[in-house]
């Protein structure tokens, strides 16, 4: 069963359509028809019209072309984007009708191209054939290293031609179909094993010479230009796992539905592709995205007009950016700009983007809710509750950390004394902003900046960190993933609800690049006299807003708590 509905899938990428571009060699182009004698009766006209009123009739814009080179055209100047659709003949070469290397040079571009892009490959081909060819086109099946392919081909040029035979009636289509749907080829390519184990092929050389076999195989039907630009890689999901129709390929910004001409009725088309999307059956935060894009994109200048507020307020906003002292910290303004605006555009037509969320998450109840975000989120069915609610609250404490300035709430780690210690950030924000404290000592010590950090206890063991989460709103941990491992950080006492409070010496300012930085921290030699240690620290999150502000606060009061000179009844078995 689908984890959307179709009716939800076809909001986010059907309806958003408003443009489709139609490629076949046999098509007549506007240009041919406005000419004297321009209509062609061998060209296949009666299609053309049916697909172009298909598309007049949904209200999309449409465009007839019969080269390559249109479609390459328009997603150059970026006319094919987000959820528009490109209706693709396989065969565009009029010389060899048998020839896909222009459409799979389309859908090579498309797939990494800037923007989403839906096709509709329509060919008079096997559909599963083609599948085969636009998946490996794509990057489909495993890679080999160089050393690893050239020994495969010495075990295979020492094959006896009759045992090489024998390999090529063993050697099926399911071998082909597990190898680009990334499948284990155990079972289909059994026959092909006991062939290589009778020869004496070592066991661990059998999958390198299956691969390299499988790809002479797959490149044989393909022109070497296709396979230069071809890029190894374990993202593209296709149909082959599964030998019912409809048959899609995807990878990165393009899904791609292929479909016979025998069922090309205008009407099937789009039909067709909706029944593929469905079985590819995309995680719903990917749909939600995608809605939400073509919803923005929808908004239009007015929704743009209320972001921006008052010429008071935008004045404001864009003098921040020109106040910035140097390049760096422009940039920075910049980048926080953007993503107030985007919020604020975002917020201007929530509404809708919330009600299409809302009806695509729906819980089936309190007690199931764990399971059904594992099946929404395509995670492994044996993945513990602990880690799903781990995940949770790690999405609503914290956020990643991006290379700039240290500031509040960033949440770091380093080696100190053979052991990994834990920090955050409790220095105020505007005290870490470049310029200030320029005067005393921390003047003096430009470019190196003492910081206030709060020490924290690191919890790793499963069980623990199940026992922590089970009080998780007590609020004294932070909760990462920490080399794919879930740590709660302590930040709080258990007793005392205090911190660990000392001071780091980051050098550079405490910059931040490629996610680490550089400084000291003050420990006790064998004298018990202190001692500046350098460590490389590694940024690990920024903690969001409220919850640095708390740590913040907390941090503050402890340093100047009242009752320091309280004393404490003693208890009963004091």
């Amino acid at each position: 069963m689908a984890k959307v509905s179709s009716e939800l899938l076809e909001e986010a990428f059907i309806k958003p359509i408003r443009f489709a571009l139609l490629v076949d060699d046999k098509f007549p182009t506007f240009t041919a028809l406005a000419t004297d004698g321009g209509f062609d009766p061998t060209l296949d006209n009666n299609r053309a019209r049916a697909l172009f009123e298909l598309c007049r009739g949904r209200g999309w814009l449409c465009d007839v072309g019969n080269r390559p080179a249109v479609a390459e055209k328009f997603e150059n100047d970026n006319h094919l984007h987000q959820s528009d659709l490109l209706i693709l003949d396989y065969n565009l070469d009029p010389v060899d009708q048998d020839d896909p290397t222009a459409a799979l040079g389309i859908i090579q571009k498309l797939a990494s191209s800037d923007h989403f892009n839906l096709v509709i490959v329509y060919t008079e081909s096997q559909p599963r054939s083609v599948t085969r060819d636009i998946a490996y086109s794509l990057g489909a099946g495993a890679d080999l290293s160089t050393e690893v392919a050239d020994a495969a081909k010495d075990i295979m040029a020492d094959l006896d031609p009759e045992v090489a035979a024998e390999l090529g009636e063993q050697f099926s289509q399911a071998i082909i179909d597990d190898y680009l749907a990334g499948s284990g080829l155990r079972v289909s390519s059994e026959p092909f094993r006991k062939i290589l184990l009778r020869e004496k092929v070592a066991p661990k050389d059998i999958p390198a010479v299956l691969t390299l076999w499988t790809r002479q195989r797959l490149e044989a039907r393909l022109k070497p230009v296709i396979v230069s630009e071809r890029r190894p890689d374990r993202t593209v999901v296709t149909s082959l796992t599964s030998a019912e129709s409809p048959h899609w390929v995807t990878r990165d910004n393009v899904f791609v539905a292929i479909v016979n001409k025998a069922d090309d009725a205008p009407e099937v088309l789009i039909d067709r592709l909706a029944t593929a999307i469905e079985a590819w059956d995309p995680n719903p935060l990917l749909v939600m995205m995608m809605q939400a894009r073509a919803s923005l994109e929808k908004a239009g200048t007015l929704a743009d007009h209320k972001v921006l507020e008052t010429s008071r307020l935008r004045a404001g906003w864009l003098l921040r950016v020109l106040l910035g002292k140097n390049a760096d910290e422009r940039r920075a303004n910049v980048a926080d700009l953007y993503g107030r605006l985007f919020e604020r555009l975002a917020t201007s037509v929530e509404p809708s983007i919330v009600d299409f969320g809302a009806r695509l998450i729906e819980p089936n109840s309190r007690e199931e809710a764990v399971e059904t975000a594992k099946t929404m989120a395509d995670a492994a069915q044996n993945m513990q509750p602990m880690q799903v609610y781990h995940a949770l609250n790690e999405y609503l404490c914290s956020d990643e950390c991006r290379d700039g300035g240290m500031t509040t709430g960033v949440v770091f780690s380093g080696m100190r004394g053979g052991k990994e210690q834990f920090w955050v950030c409790v220095t105020p924000a505007c005290d870490l902003v470049e310029g200030q404290n320029e005067r005393g000592w921390d003047g003096e010590l430009k470019p190196t900046r003492p910081v206030a950090v709060a020490r924290l206890k690191a919890t790793k063991s499963g069980a623990a960190v199940s026992r922590l989460l089970e009080a998780a709103t007590i609020g004294r941990h932070i909760y990462l993933f920490v080399d794919n491992v879930p740590v709660a950080l302590e930040a709080l006492d258990e007793t005392s609800r205090q911190m660990s409070l000392e001071t780091l010496f980051l050098r550079n300012g405490g910059l931040i690049e490629n996610g680490k930085f550089f400084g000291h921290v003050i420990d006790l030699d064998e004298q018990r006299k202190p001692v500046a240690n350098e460590i490389e620290f590694k940024v690990l999150a920024k903690l969001r807003p409220d919850y640095a502000n708390r740590l913040l606060t907390q941090s503050g009061s402890q340093r100047a708590r009242i009752g320091v000179d309280f004393f404490n009844l003693p208890s009963a078995a004091e």
